[in-house]
């Protein structure tokens, strides 16, 4: 199943254990258009090595022009 978005509470709480860890993957893998991490303390090191990854991706939606292969927006 897939969800235009997930939300991901508690992510400070995410320990190594596996079950957490897949929980955790599940949520990230799920969200089709929009993913919320929630959190108070600090966050694992996998996940906050993701998300700098991600921090050079657009922050603007594509235009449909983009998506299909036409050149206008």
């Amino acid at each position: 199943m897939e969800f235009r978005a997930a939300h991901l509470f508690a992510l400070d709480t995410i320990t190594k254990l596996d079950n957490h860890q897949r929980v955790a993957y599940t949520a990230v893998t799920r969200a089709k258009t929009s993913l919320a991490l929630y959190h108070e303390g600090s966050v694992p090191g996998y996940i906050e090595r993701g998300l700098v990854a991600l921090e050079g991706a657009p922050s603007e939606a594509p235009s449909l022009g983009e998506l299909f292969g036409g050149a206008s927006k």
